[in-house]
């Protein structure tokens, strides 16, 4: 015979959602404020934690398979400093322009050991920096539209500086690529450049994909999107997107005969039509 409930003291279980809030509320009074990451976790339940956070963001964005109610998107925001941005993305801005900032750094301390803007190969500093690496990252960083304007400043204040690299590049930097991208739109009409698209030596189709992914990490300096959003044609997102289809040629070849065809013109009767 089943046990009788008594309704009166019956208290309902909480759900999943209700537990890892709680949790998530603790981990916040015991860190101070601090959100769970699962880089660096120190244990299972702070990774867990991690991916409740990483999950409701998801959902609130709609790339979850979740949904979340009303009455849950108000308890999350009620939590202190809340935000619905993954704080990834700052956080990875402020790492590269960490890393431009040192490689600046190098390349003035070797212009002012050495007194000039060509290193030698292989050259170090005392300290063990590689100043040739530093130059090669900033120029590329230049180039890609990703270098900060104040940094750019730094650089051109160095005796004979130059954007130009040593390499035989006919190309002068950022100006040349969009030119090179302008030239492409006037004869193709569009800005879905292959990947392995190459005008001579110059992989334009290489150098538009990293332009686009620097531009969804958010490396990318507001003169540089100006100025490719100043293109009508240009897309940032050219997935599902084809480039226009040229009109078939009236000139272009016709399929083979069959071999029943081919007798019948042989022997110069009409092939029978199907």
């Amino acid at each position: 015979m089943p046990a009788i409930v008594d309704n009166d003291h019956y208290t309902p279980q909480p759900d999943r959602f209700t537990l890892r809030l709680a949790g998530l509320v603790a981990f916040l009074k015991a860190s101070g404020g601090r959100y769970p990451s699962r880089v660096g976790a120190k244990d299972d339940a702070e990774r867990a934690l991690a991916l409740f956070v990483m999950n409701c963001r998801g959902a609130a964005r709609g790339t979850s398979g979740t949904a979340l109610t009303p009455a849950r998107r108000r308890q999350l925001e009620a939590l202190p400093g809340w935000t619905w941005a993954t704080p990834g993305t700052a956080l990875h801005q402020q790492r590269y322009r960490a890393n431009l900032e040192a490689c600046v750094a190098t390349v003035e301390a070797a212009v002012r050991r050495l007194k000039t803007i060509t290193f030698p190969r292989g050259y170090r500093l005392p300290d063990g920096r590689n100043p040739v690496t530093a130059l090669r990252r900033v120029r590329i960083a230049r180039e890609n539209g990703t270098l900060p304007d104040d940094l750019a400043r730094r650089l051109t204040r160095l005796p004979r500086w130059t954007w130009r690299r040593h390499r035989p590049d006919p190309v002068p930097g950022l100006d040349g690529w969009l030119e090179l991208l302008d030239r492409y739109i006037a004869k193709h009409g569009h800005t879905l450049v292959p990947v392995d698209y190459c005008v001579g030596t110059l992989k334009l189709g290489r150098w538009v994909s990293r332009v686009r992914t620097f531009r969804r990490k958010g490396r990318m300096t507001p003169g540089m999107a100006a100025a490719l959003e100043a293109r009508a044609e240009w897309r940032w997102n050219p997935h599902g997107e084809e480039p226009p289809r040229a009109a078939p040629s009236r000139t272009a070849a016709k399929a083979p005969a069959s071999r029943g065809k081919r007798r019948a013109l042989k022997r110069g009767q009409k092939p029978r039509s199907r």
